[in-house]
Order: C-alpha cells, then sequence, then structure tokens
C-alpha cells in the first residue's frame, strides 16, 4: 500500500489511480472503521439495556408476588378487625363455630364443616382448652377468625403458590387453610414460640407493623419458606397474628426468568440469607467469596451498591414493599464474549462492503434506473395501501351506519309497540283488536330486524367478544323449549328438547351467545314447518383425545326443506334460500349468517342437510372444556327397575323419552295405540309385571290424547298403572283438580323437562312426591324467585337502587311476584357499593335521589368497569317518574342502557329484566300458586263499602303487586300515608321559605310514590306542582298547594271504602 502511494506521488504511469477515486477509497475505509466502532459500542449499550430490562422484569415479578400477598394479607387483616368491630355479645354462634368439636385430649378441630360448607374451601380450625366457659371476648375472636376462610380462599386461588394461609391466635387456636386433618397438623403450644408468632407481639413489634420472617423449614413438607405476618389488636390486647408463607422454591423459580447470558440474580434478605438464587442451563455463578462480599457491601449500604471483585461486576437493589434486596451479578469475560456475538454480523457487513467497493461504479451506472423503477413500485404500493384503507373505512361507516341506523329505529318503534301494548288493553271492538295485533306483530317483526342488524354490525366491526363460563346446557336447552313452546303450540307443532344422558350437564361456554343460536335456528325451524314437529337434539360427540367434551347441537324439523342450490346460499349475509320464501315467511337474511359467525368465533362449526320436502337438519358442532361437576344427580330419584310404558307422540317425542328413562335403568315399552295399550297393560298386571305408568302424548291442537288418559287412568285390571298425560301448556292449564279423580295422575308440559319427568315417574312408585312438578291442578301460575346466593352466582342477582320507603315496597314486592332474586339499596352511594361487590347482574335504579343520584351512580360504575380488566359491563335500567321527551337520552348520556317510567308496569319490567339479563329467565321457576313456597298469610280481603273512584285511587296498581287488597297492601297504604303527609308538609314549608329546588325535588318524589300505590290524583297534583316549579311559575305551584290537602282527605276517603 505505502509503495503504491510512493509510485503516485511520482507519479509512475503504469498505476493510474485517479485522485477522486482514491478519496474515494479512503473515505469509504474510515466509514467502515468508524461502522465497526459504533456497532460494538451500540452493541455493547443494547446488551446492557437488555440485561436491565431482565433484570427489572424479573424484580416486577417478584415485587408483583409479594405484593399481591401483601394486599391480601391486609384484606385478612382488616376483614378480622371488622369481624371483632362487628361482633354482638351473646349472639348465637355461627354454623362454623357450632361444627367445631371438642377430642378427648382437650384439643378441638373442624374437620367436619356442615353443609353447605366444604372443607376444602374452608380451612381447618384445631385449638387446645375446652370450648364452652371461655367468655365473650374469645367467641368475637373466634367468629372472627372464622369469617376469614372466605378471604383465605381468596388468596389462594389467586395466590396458588402461597402453599399456608393462617391465622395464629393467642388463647391457642389456629385457623389454617387449605384444609389438614387435624389428625395431621394441629394446633401446638409451640406455635406461639415460632418466630412467625413472637415477631408479632408488642414487646417485638411494639408498632404493630407487617413483618416478615428469617428463612426456616416447614413442618408441613412445604420446604424452606419465608413468612409474612401482621399483628391483630383488639383495642390495646393482643389477640394473635394473621400470616401467609411464601416457599423459596416458588421464589427461586421467579428468578430463573433471568437469561443466562446475562449473568445470576440472587434475593437476599436484610440478614446476608440468600432467599433464592438464578438458575438454569449454561448460567454460570460468581464464586462464594465473592458473592458473601457484594451481599455484605449491599446490606453495610442499606441495599444500594456497586462492587467489582474477581472479574464479576455486582449491583443491588431494594425491592418495593419488602426488605429484600435484588443482587446482580455479571462476569466481566462473559459480558466481553456476548458483545463480540453480538458485533459479528456488522463486521461481516463491513467486509462484504470492503469486498463491494470495486462495484460501487457499475452501481452508479444502474442507480438511476434501479430509482426509477423503485419510485414506480412506490407510487403503486401507496395506491394499493390508499385502496385498501378505503376499503376498510368504508366497511367500518357501513357497520357504524346500520348500528346508528338501527338505534334511531328502535326507540320510535319501541314507542309504537309501547302504546300499541297499552291500547290493546283498552275496550276495542273484533275489528280494532285486529289492527292493533297487526301493528304488534309488525313492530315485533321490525324489532327482530334491527336486532340481527346490530349483531351483524357488531361481528363485522369485531367489537362481538365470546365470554366463557360455566354453563348448565340442560338447563339452557330447556329454556329455548319454555321461550318458544307458545310458538309452536300455536302452529299445532309438537316441540321436542331431547339431550343426550351421557353430556355433562355444565360445559364451559359462552350461554349468551349459545342460546342465541339455538333460539335462531330452532325459531326459523318452527317458522318453515307447517306440520309435525321441531326437535332440539343435543349430543356428545366421541372423544378427540383433547380434553374437552364435544357437543353436536341438531335442530331437525319436518318442514318445507331445502334443494341443493338453496343450501349453498345459506349462511350468508341477507341470503335467503329463494326470493319466493322471503315473499312468505319473512326475514332479512342475516339470522343464520348471525349464526355461522357466532359458531365460529366459539371454535366450532356449522351446516345443515335437507332434502325438499322432507325437512332439515340445521347443526353445529363445538369443542368445549368440562364446568363444574354436576351437583344435581344425586338428588334424582332413583327409576331403577320400573316399568314405563309409552303411548301417542312423533317417533322424536317417544325416542326423547325412552332414551331419558333408559338412561336412568327404567325398562320403557313403546304402545301402538289404546286398544293393544290396555291389554298390556292388563297382562303385565296378571303376570305380576305390572307397569308403573304409562305416559300419553296429547298432540298440539287435539284432545284425543287427554281423553285415552282418562280412559285408561279408570280403567280396571292395569295393577294400578298411574296415567301422566304429556300435553302442551295450554291444554295442561286447563285440567282441574279433578283430573287426578277423573285418572289422570299427573301432567308434564311440552316441552318435557328431564326433571319434570324424572320426578313424576318417580312419584308413580312412591319413590318422590310431586310438590315441585306442576300437574292436574289448575291453580294460578307463578314465579318462585331463586334463594340470593344461588341468583349471585350466577349473574342473575337483581339490584335495585331507591330511596323512598314506599317505591321499595312496591318495587320488592314486584321483583318477588315477577320471580326474580333482588337486594335493596337506599341511595346512589348505597348502591355503588352494592355493585363493587361483584355480586350483581343487574341494576335498576331510580334516578332522582339524596346523596349521590341515579346517573351519578351509573357514571362511577362505567368509569369502575373501564378501569377493570375484565370487560364486563353491568346492564343498568332506569325508573323515573318523569316522562319528559328528554329523559331517556338523559339516562343514555350516564351510560343506562335502558329506561322505564313510573308508576312500575310488571309487563315492561318483566320485559326489560329478561332482555338485559336473561339468565333471570333460567334462575325463576314456574310453579303453580298452590306449590308456591309461602309469602305470609294473606287474610281475606276485606268487601269495600262501594267502589272506590279510579280517578283518585286506582286500586289495581296494587293488586298487580299483591294480587289482592289484602292486609300487606292496606298496610302499605297506611304507611304511604303517614309518610306521604311529613313530606307533603315538607314541600309546603319549602314553598313558604321560597326554596322551590327542595320543594321540586319534595314533589318529584311524593309524584312516583303516589302513582307507585295508586294515588293517582294525588301523583298528578304534585306532577303538576313539580312541572310549575320546573318552568319557573312559583305563582302557579303557590295555587295548587292549596289543592294538597284536599287531595289527601279524597285518598283517606278512597281507602276506608276499601277497608270496608
Amino acid at each position: 500500500m505505502v509503495r503504491s502511494l510512493s509510485k503516485i506521488e511520482n507519479g509512475a504511469r503504469d498505476v493510474r489511480i485517479p485522485v477522486r477515486h482514491l478519496l474515494f477509497y479512503v473515505a469509504a475505509i474510515a466509514a467502515v472503521v468508524t461502522f465497526l466502532w459504533l456497532q460494538v459500542a451500540e452493541a455493547n449499550q443494547r446488551l446492557e439495556e437488555q440485561r436491565q430490562t431482565a433484570r427489572v422484569d424479573v424484580t416486577r415479578r417478584v415485587e408483583q408476588a409479594v405484593g399481591t400477598a401483601l394486599d391480601f394479607l391486609e384484606l385478612m387483616h382488616a376483614q378480622m378487625e371488622e369481624g371483632l368491630v362487628k361482633a354482638v355479645p351473646g349472639a348465637p354462634p355461627s354454623p362454623l363455630r357450632r361444627a367445631l368439636q371438642a377430642g378427648e385430649d382437650g384439643s378441638y378441630h373442624l374437620d367436619n364443616p356442615p353443609n353447605p360448607y366444604e372443607r376444602d374451601l374452608v380451612g381447618n380450625m384445631t385449638g387446645l382448652g375446652g370450648l364452652s366457659d371461655r367468655g365473650p371476648a374469645f367467641e368475637a375472636e373466634m367468629e372472627a377468625a372464622l369469617s376469614l376462610h372466605t378471604a383465605f380462599a381468596q388468596a389462594q386461588r389467586r395466590l396458588p403458590n402461597i402453599p399456608w394461609v393462617y391465622y395464629i391466635s393467642a388463647s391457642r387456636f389456629s385457623f389454617v387453610y387449605p384444609y389438614v386433618a387435624s389428625t395431621e397438623l394441629t394446633f401446638a403450644d409451640k406455635d406461639l414460640e415460632m418466630e412467625y408468632f413472637q415477631a408479632s407481639l408488642p414487646a417485638n413489634n411494639p408498632s404493630g407493623e407487617l413483618f416478615f420472617s428469617k428463612l426456616y423449614e416447614d413442618d408441613g413438607g412445604k420446604g424452606m419458606m419465608a413468612t409474612i405476618g401482621m399483628p391483630v389488636y383488639q383495642g390495646d390486647r393482643h389477640l394473635g397474628v394473621v400470616a401467609l408463607d411464601m416457599t423459596v422454591g416458588y421464589l427461586s423459580s421467579l428468578l430463573d426468568g433471568f437469561p443466562a447470558g446475562f449473568g445470576t440474580l440472587a434475593l437476599v434478605a436484610p440478614d446476608g440469607q440468600v432467599i433464592g438464587i438464578s438458575h438454569g442451563e449454561g448460567r454460570r455463578h460468581p464464586p462464594e467469596a465473592a458473592l458473601k462480599a457484594a451481599i455484605q457491601e449491599t446490606i453495610s449500604r442499606d441495599g444500594q451498591m456497586r462492587l467489582e471483585k474477581d472479574g464479576w461486576t455486582f449491583t443491588s437493589h431494594i425491592l418495593r414493599k419488602s426488605p429484600w434486596r435484588m443482587v446482580m451479578a455479571q462476569d466481566g469475560t462473559g459480558h466481553l464474549r456476548a458483545v463480540m456475538r453480538e458485533s459479528t454480523p456488522p463486521i461481516l457487513v463491513a467486509l462484504l462492503l470492503l469486498g463491494l467497493i470495486g462495484g460501487m461504479e457499475f452501481r452508479r451506472r444502474t442507480d438511476a434506473r434501479i430509482r426509477k423503477q423503485s419510485d414506480i413500485l412506490a407510487a403503486t404500493n401507496l395506491d394499493l395501501a390508499r385502496a385498501r384503507d378505503e376499503a376498510e373505512q368504508a366497511t367500518r361507516a357501513k357497520s357504524t351506519f346500520l348500528a346508528t341506523m338501527s338505534h334511531e329505529i328502535r326507540t320510535p318503534m319501541n314507542g309504537v309497540l309501547a302504546m300499541a301494548e297499552m291500547l290493546a288493553d283498552t275496550p276495542l271492538n273484533e275489528d280494532q283488536q285486529g289492527m292493533v295485533k297487526v301493528v304488534r306483530d309488525s313492530g315485533g317483526a321490525l324489532l327482530t330486524i334491527i336486532n340481527d342488524i346490530l349483531d351483524f354490525s357488531k361481528i363485522e366491526a369485531g367489537k362481538l367478544d365470546i365470554e366463557w363460563i360455566d354453563t348448565d346446557i340442560l338447563s339452557l336447552a330447556e329454556g329455548v323449549g319454555d321461550l318458544l313452546a307458545r310458538r309452536a303450540e300455536e302452529k299445532s307443532l309438537a316441540l321436542t328438547i331431547d339431550v343426550d344422558p351421557a353430556l355433562p350437564h355444565h360445559l364451559v361456554a359462552d350461554p349468551t351467545r349459545l342460546r342465541q343460536v339455538l333460539l335462531n335456528l330452532t325459531g326459523n325451524a318452527i317458522k318453515f314447518t307447517e306440520h309435525g314437529g321441531v326437535t332440539v337434539r343435543l349430543n356428545r360427540l366421541p372423544d378427540a383425545g383433547d380434553g374437552k367434551v364435544g357437543l353436536r347441537a341438531e335442530i331437525v324439523d319436518t318442514g318445507i326443506g331445502l334443494t341443493p342450490d338453496q343450501q349453498a346460499k345459506l349462511f350468508q349475509p341477507f341470503a335467503q334460500a329463494d326470493g319466493s320464501t322471503a315473499r312468505r315467511f319473512g326475514g332479512t337474511g342475516l339470522g343464520l349468517s348471525i349464526c355461522r359467525r357466532l359458531v365460529e368465533l366459539m371454535g366450532g362449526t356449522i351446516g345443515v342437510t335437507s332434502e325438499a320436502g322432507e325437512g332439515s337438519t340445521f347443526w353445529f358442532e363445538l369443542r368445549l372444556d368440562e364446568g363444574k361437576a354436576d351437583g344435581d344427580s344425586a338428588d334424582e330419584p332413583s327409576l331403577w327397575g320400573l316399568r314405563v310404558a309409552v303411548l301417542g307422540g312423533l317417533p322424536a317425542e317417544r325416542a326423547s323419552l325412552t332414551r331419558t328413562l333408559s338412561a336412568r335403568e327404567a325398562e320403557v315399552v313403546e304402545m301402538a295405540d289404546e286398544a293393544s295399550a290396555l291389554t298390556a297393560l292388563r297382562q303385565a298386571a296378571a303376570d305380576g309385571m305390572h307397569f308403573h305408568a304409562i305416559l300419553i302424548d296429547a298432540y298440539p291442537g287435539d284432545g284425543v290424547g287427554l281423553d285415552i288418559a282418562r280412559r285408561l287412568g279408570v280403567a280396571e285390571g292395569t295393577g294400578g298403572t298411574r296415567t301422566v298425560l304429556i300435553a302442551p301448556v295450554s291444554l295442561v292449564s286447563t285440567l282441574s283438580e279433578a283430573g287426578r279423580a277423573k285418572g289422570i295422575f299427573a301432567a308434564i308440559p311440552k316441552p318435557v323437562r328431564q326433571a319434570r319427568l324424572i320426578k313424576v315417574v318417580a312419584a308413580a312408585d312412591g319413590r318422590a312426591s310431586l310438590d315441585i312438578t306442576a300437574t292436574t291442578g289448575s291453580s294460578e301460575t307463578v314465579w318462585q324467585a331463586p334463594e340470593v346466593d344461588v341468583a349471585a352466582a350466577n349473574g342473575a342477582l337483581v339490584l335495585v337502587v331507591e330511596d323512598n320507603a314506599t317505591n321499595q315496597i312496591v318495587i320488592r314486592q314486584a321483583m318477588r311476584k315477577l320471580g326474580f332474586a333482588a337486594e335493596i339499596a337506599g341511595n346512589g352511594l348505597e348502591g355503588l357499593e352494592a355493585w363493587r361487590t361483584g355480586r350483581f347482574g343487574l341494576v335498576v335504579t331510580d334516578c332522582h335521589m339524596p346523596e349521590m343520584d341515579g346517573y351519578d351512580m351509573t357514571r362511577a360504575i362505567r368509569v369502575d368497569e373501564g378501569a377493570a380488566a375484565d370487560g364486563r359491563h353491568v346492564p343498568v335500567i332506569a325508573l323515573s317518574a318523569d316522562a319528559v321527551s328528554d329523559a331517556a337520552q338523559k339516562c343514555r348520556d350516564a351510560g343506562m342502557d335502558d329506561y322505564l317510567t313510573k308508576p312500575i308496569e310488571l309487563t315492561k319490567l318483566e320485559a326489560a329484566i329478561l332482555r338485559w339479563a336473561p339468565i333471570t329467565a333460567e334462575m325463576r321457576q314456574r310453579v303453580s300458586a298452590k306449590h308456591a313456597p309461602p309469602v305470609a298469610p294473606a287474610p281475606t280481603a276485606p268487601v269495600p263499602k262501594a267502589e272506590t273512584d279510579p280517578a283518585i285511587f286506582d286500586a289495581n296498581r296494587l293488586k298487580e303487586m299483591f294480587g289482592h287488597l289484602d292486609a300487606e297492601a292496606i298496610a302499605l297504604l297506611d304507611e304511604f300515608l303517614v309518610q306521604a303527609e311529613t313530606r307533603a308538609s315538607a314541600v309546603e314549608e319549602a314553598l313558604n321559605n321560597g326554596d322551590l329546588k327542595s320543594a321540586k325535588d319534595g314533589s318529584h318524589s311524593l309524584k312516583g310514590s303516589a302513582n307507585g300505590v295508586g294515588a293517582v290524583a294525588l301523583g298528578d297534583l304534585f306532577a303538576r306542582i313539580e312541572a310549575a316549579l320546573k318552568e319557573g311559575n312559583e305563582d302557579m305551584a303557590q295555587d295548587l298547594r292549596w289543592n294538597i290537602a284536599p287531595a289527601f282527605e279524597d285518598l283517606r276517603h278512597q281507602i276506608r271504602l276499601v277497608k270496608g
């Protein structure tokens, strides 16, 4: 190189390198060297950033694990203190307290908790000393400790790597979770000498703060662990300690996430103990002496330090929320090798660049052409990207337009339907009734179309999510049958729900979307079937070895069928089999498309098999996780050995009955006709093998089955065979109490529910009673609400937020009548706190309340939901006495989902609750009035002296809630009068003092409560006062106030007439 440069300097003619090329080469080499230096420096910086990021990530996970443990510890501590505060001296002991058993050795335990507690979810309390005569303080402490079992279980679920959660008392007992039998692990006095108890004592912990123990070996076989605890005091008296354990193995596993190439992480206690150290293949650990020196250094410097020793670099950091330190050790030589490995690609690139320098001239000649082609390609890509963006924007605009228009149409259409419903309740002639029916049917059809468009637009926009929760498949399928039973009966079709006995009742699915698909497909089948029946069949598919349960649902009909060409058009948006079908049966063609999208979102497939004129089978298949174990099968009465005959019905109906009963070891025989059935029954009785029951099907619209049932029921020589009628609901409801005397043992409404069928058949042999299944009575059908805890566990508990005591009674009665489980909150603040417990699936709220109104409460709920990670949305239904046009919009602006006006109309309230919380339809039970659980003895209603004036007092408002004006209803009226007169006096005083806002708010409250109990005239008077004050017309309000006293006197007179 030097020689070449010399020749150039001397002007040697044989080597002619242009100066500009020489400068180019020198510049290129300098650039390559600079590039290499920058790449090595950048690789070093990048590795250091990655190392620090990995350290921060591992530290964060350790801090998060400790922080979560501390959160639960503080929760348990707060719950313990709260239980001590709430303890009532002399109160009866709780079920868990009563379940404590004393042993002969002076100890006691909780090995056998009472129902419905499960010991695996409760834990075990063990202790020393007698349980009696211990004094109220001891009982209060024990009850408070037992109340921790829910927090224990929650801590274990959220912290699966925490082996033990417990409370240890100075009164010589402990409460430990998870459950361990007292024969294996029990309280001993040595527990009070352990560090995890001693550290809570006032002498060792005078400030009563949270503490971390040293490492120790767990005597329960869980290995080395550390305890985190917090003392519990009652006033100044030290009671004990709540604590949880963290294993060294678990903490070390968190450190293993630190990449081996970055060094080693060690978790160190303040006393220098190594709690955990990262391991893994290929990881080098620092010398023991160097590590000990680093640990000593970090302790002496209170956690922050940097140390170079034996070729290793040590740094340390203090963890948040704990006294532990994180020490990171980095191998210097290993770091250098990593930098070189990281820089290898740039080095190769640099060498390649040097090799390519000679070809730069050729590249220069072709650059222009390449740039031109690149410009053309970039322009083409830009056009394609613009076209793609325009197409996506058009799709979004279409979905937004559809959703917006659907919502805009829904509002006036709901008004039309509401007016039509109210018009139908007025006196109309036959032609007018027909016209109202057309309005309601047409409006309902339009709302169905709008709902389909909304669902379709959500799916198109990718905003429809699947919620995987435990689902009772049998209950869901039978609920679909109940919802569609009336439509099938109106067309004289047999609707059968046939669920495979081998299918687990509980699967993990989205019940709302699964129900939507079944309702859509079954509804279509009923729509397109004129004769015969529709069968909803759920079968279990063969095991595929993936740990999931295969579900195949088939909706089989005997309808018009489909040609292959028509089948090819199905499951597409806005597509139907053919135009004539659309004109004849109506619909948009969106339903099947939505079903396909929903099934695909749930990971399944959907299809159809059909033949024109022979009916169709729509099917879909899903693979689902198995849910919680069935708890109802143990309560089923045994059918083993029972002989059952089946007569009548479609083949699908008979097959369903046979499959259900045979799976429970009953012998089922199908009979051809009445004569052969009677012969078979008598012959079986003569042979000593009589049939216990015969199930006789009454086909929809056909009374022959009922006549056959009555004849066979009273026939002689059958050996006491019980006759059971299976018939449509309308026929079952017409049977009188004399039905049993006429030979009918029981009646089962269609579609048949498995539980009803099994109960009735078992009752035929005296193995069960008919107190649950609706049988032969014609008693009024009523709803029975589920237990509050059961409803809460299934998302069917309703939170009612209402400040007015009278309105609370009215709406509580309404919810009870409709069969919905509900709890009451007195204002928005109470309602918000109740909602935050997570127990409620629906909120029904008044809008105007003290402390916090319904609007602010709903806004707070929506803020909390937005901050949550689960995406849960609890529907809110507004109840307001405001009937003005902008009231509904104000509710929507606040985040409410629906709006109902007072006074409450049961049909509208029921429809709204079923719409926004469909699970409530599955949770309530339909029972006859005579079998309904007694609410309170209802005295005979008093006979009025004269008819009341409905313009002053509309008695039907209370009759709708209470059934009749009994003592409970009269008591409500008396209580309303007392409260209303007090509040009316407050309104008059506010008007006297010029406090128009208080007068307006009081008038609004009185308007709602008066209308709720049927005080129509009084409610109208306060509505006019409120309206005048809203308009600022104080003179009008002052004039109207003089009508308050006469209005109350008129109302008292009407109530006296009611009392008789």
